[in-house]
């Protein structure tokens, strides 16, 4: 199971991957989030724990920061908070069945980075019982949602090895599933884009 993280696990890095400390970061962004702006406060929540090397230090610091953009509906912060839980924080937070919560929160937002570790945490049974049904129905989605090459010829081996995991009966109801999540998903992955919140986001960066 273990070669199945490596098969659908990735970040897309379009900003620094280090972690910064809150005086490192542009004061106007700083005053935006303190002013309540839900882009603004994700960007900085971002970027006091890191994208990819972590400050674990600046986990609960990042989870303040974070929350506060979820609680105003943003759908990359509720992914960023569902990885800290997962793996992403300092091992005193780190808790699976939250973060398969806040994944699903995430997915039904229309988060793009939900479906593809959603997939990951039922097949390997993080924070719920073993799921090979949900976990092709959500390798699905990401596929279809995909704008990578390269990580989507990787997931599809990952759809490869759950489906040969399966009885005919279960992989029926996985592809039913699979057609459920994303015509859902679908819907609210086009909502959020033409969001203002997202595009607020994306000038930040």
């Amino acid at each position: 199971m273990n070669r199945f993280i490596a098969i659908i696990f990735f970040i897309s890095i379009s900003t620094p991957i280090y972690a910064a400390s809150l005086d490192e970061l542009d004061p106007a962004i700083v005053n935006a989030a303190q002013q309540g702006d839900a882009a603004a406060q994700y960007y900085v929540g971002q970027e006091l724990i890191g994208h990819f090397l972590v400050d674990e230090e600046m986990t609960e610091d990042s989870l303040e920061w974070l929350n506060k953009a979820h609680n105003q509906g943003h759908a990359e912060a509720t992914v960023k908070i569902a990885i800290i839980y997962k793996s992403h924080g300092k091992k005193s937070v780190i808790n699976p069945v939250k973060a398969l919560k806040y994944l699903h929160i995430a997915a039904d937002r229309g988060a793009d980075r939900a479906p593809a570790r959603l997939a990951e945490m039922y097949y390997l049974g993080k924070g719920t019982i073993q799921d090979n049904v949900e976990a092709y129905a959500w390798i699905s989605v990401a596929i279809a949602i995909s704008t990578n090459d390269k990580m989507t010829k990787r997931m599809r081996k990952g759809k490869e090895q759950i489906e040969n995991a399966m009885n005919e009966s279960e992989l029926n109801q996985a592809k039913s599933l699979a057609r459920e999540h994303f015509t859902k998903f679908q819907e609210e992955n086009q909502k959020w884009r033409s969001s203002k919140l997202f595009k607020q986001t994306a000038a930040y960066y």
